[in-house]
């Protein structure tokens, strides 16, 4: 197995885990959302969606393509997948 092919499969793995991550928080969100909007007098559902919702917000795709730009093997990532793939996250 190549380094090309070792990085496309492992890149491709992480790709999916991102892809089901990015589901987990927009199901989290929708909760939050949901729960705060469902009893707008209840204090703990305010709170909970004042400091909730911010966290889930920096947890996207850019922050993604950051943590891949920085590791050992970024080279090799753009070398297999091209130097575009972290735009298109």
């Amino acid at each position: 197995m190549t380094a090309v092919t070792a990085v496309r499969e492992g890149a491709g793995i992480a790709i999916a885990t991102g892809d089901a991550i990015a589901k987990e928080i927009s199901l989290c969100d929708s909760l939050v959302s949901i729960r705060a909007f469902h009893d707008v007098t209840d204090e703990f559902y305010q709170t909970e969606f004042a400091e909730t919702l911010p966290r889930l917000e920096t947890l996207d795709s850019r922050s993604l393509a950051l943590a891949i730009s920085e590791i050992p093997h970024a080279s090799a990532v753009d070398e297999a997948y091209g130097p575009r793939l972290l735009e298109l996250l």
